[in-house]
């Protein structure tokens, strides 16, 4: 988050958003840097939560992902405080 928008250094409102949300758009990553080597291929997509008027860009643990696809964020069982701390599975996944 940040306290100030980047563009006009206004002060920003922080808003609760949904853990889920919708597959924008998506790729299949066949190359990657080593701290992803071992997930190759993986799938990661922009997505926008519900209630949020921006895209995120993050993983999805899915074997397909697809545009317009729900999506619900899962944190990992371990944390380091980085991005990859959570990925996206389908919403309607246990």
């Amino acid at each position: 988050p940040r306290i100030s928008c980047s563009e006009c250094y206004t002060p920003t409102e922080f808003i609760p958003v949904s853990n889920e949300g919708t597959v924008i758009t998506c790729t299949k990553v066949h190359f990657s840097t080593s701290q992803f080597l071992e997930s190759v291929p993986y799938n990661c997509a922009y997505i926008q939560l519900d209630g949020a008027d921006t895209w995120m860009f993050q993983n999805i643990d899915a074997p397909e992902a697809r545009p317009g696809m729900r999506v619900k964020a899962v944190f990992r069982e371990s944390r380091t405080g980085q991005m990859s701390d959570f990925v996206f599975k389908p919403a309607d996944e246990k």
